[in-house]
């Protein structure tokens, strides 16, 4: 009879014991899925993150691409070098040691996306070494993004439509340099950036 209860109870403890296995596998089962369901949801929150990530890089993309197609460039251009006499005209000249500034004339090519109104084009000598040419003392503004001595400029209305410019640009007489042959350009700049380069070469 003892034998026959051990063996009752042992019977119960395995039904138990398989309904405890059997809950367990459910309870693992759910488990995986719900890790499943977390590394899904986790993957698709990476791939919205790369796809913003790509996203604003795109952005950032287009707006530099639309801020450099809103700047201003040369479409022509005309250098004369001018000898300034002692009676104060001008005389055309080709030697650079008699150069005291370079009349700068361009063209802006049209442009209807770019920001209309009045800017101030500035115009700085190169040497042929590749230094700046010093222009007068009072010259001082920022140019090119930078704060910076230039030889002349040009205030403009820019209509988004094809104009000429002309710009004098003067050297600094007061500690006069002799100028050495070479070619000499003229970089034309706003206040921000460059626009475009002009080259003249003197004997």
């Amino acid at each position: 009879k003892q034998l026959t209860a051990y063996r009752s109870r042992i019977a119960g403890m395995k039904k138990q014991n398989d309904a405890l296995v059997a809950q367990l596998d459910s309870t693992n089962a759910a488990y995986a899925a719900l890790k499943l369901r977390e590394q899904t949801i986790a993957d698709s929150l990476n791939n919205a993150m790369d796809a913003n990530a790509n996203l604003q890089g795109q952005n950032t993309g287009l707006r530099e691409t639309v801020e450099k197609g809103q700047q201003l460039v040369i479409t022509s251009s005309t250098v004369q070098a001018i000898r300034i006499a002692r009676n104060g005209k001008e005389r055309k000249t080709r030697r650079a040691k008699h150069t005291d500034q370079l009349n700068t004339c361009i063209t802006l090519a049209k442009n209807r996306i770019s920001e209309r109104g009045e800017t101030t084009l500035y115009a700085k000598w190169i040497g042929p070494n590749g230094r700046s040419v010093d222009g007068p003392e009072a010259n001082i503004a920022v140019v090119g993004g930078e704060r910076s001595n230039f030889n002349g400029s040009a205030r403009i209305d820019y209509s988004g439509e094809a104009m000429k410019v002309c710009i004098t640009a003067n050297r600094a007489l007061n500690t006069p340099v002799e100028l050495a042959p070479g070619i000499y350009t003229i970089a034309v700049m706003t206040d921000s950036y460059l626009v475009g380069t002009v080259a003249v070469e003197l004997k």
